[in-house]
């Protein structure tokens, strides 16, 4: 116990006061009367409760919409400040790009900063039959209904894969078929 109580000693004068609980609370564990640990304990306690951190977050691309456990969303690069210590749920949306979630894990108040979030393109596919089988088609990329970009043609069945998000028309042909 009284090692446990030296190494929190250290943690607590470097400011780890995660830390220092849990080697104050190790100490009480293998000592229940230790007298240090028990008067550490709840100063220790109050000031975590106390303790805010800043966390800035940048993704790649920019722009995104980040999420920081109750916070108020922010767009990339986003900086959100009294920040309780503890583990907190990020999120990091943009519109045709995967979603990113993860666990962060504030210790401290230091200033968190989390610039390794690469969004990943999105893509989709499409599963393109008819019956009978074998009718041609076209797949067509548009906007707000209008033609924009042949993306491919083929007959069915057919599957296409890696689509960008977006809008697509499909339109299809079988001889002797309206």
């Amino acid at each position: 116990a009284a090692v446990k109580v030296t190494e929190a000693r250290l943690a607590v004068s470097s400011g780890d006061w995660v830390t220092a609980r849990r080697l104050f609370e190790e100490a009480r564990d293998l000592d229940p009367d230790n007298p240090d640990a028990l008067a550490s304990l709840p100063l220790i306690r109050q000031r975590l409760d106390e303790a805010r951190g800043t966390v800035t977050v940048t993704t790649d691309p920019a722009g995104a919409i980040v999420k920081l456990g109750a916070f108020k969303e922010q767009t990339s690069p986003a900086t959100f400040t009294g920040v309780t210590l503890g583990e907190h749920e990020l999120v990091a949306i943009l519109p045709g790009f995967d979603t990113v979630t993860r666990r962060v894990l504030i210790e401290s108040e230091e200033p968190k900063r989390i610039d390794d979030i690469v969004l990943a393109k999105s893509s989709g596919q499409l599963e393109v039959v008819s019956e009978p089988q074998g009718a041609d088609f076209k797949l067509i990329r548009t906007r707000e209904r209008v033609a924009q970009e042949l993306v491919r043609t083929g007959t069915t069945p057919a599957r296409i894969e890696r689509l960008d998000p977006g809008e697509y028309q499909v339109l299809m042909a079988f001889e002797g078929w309206p």
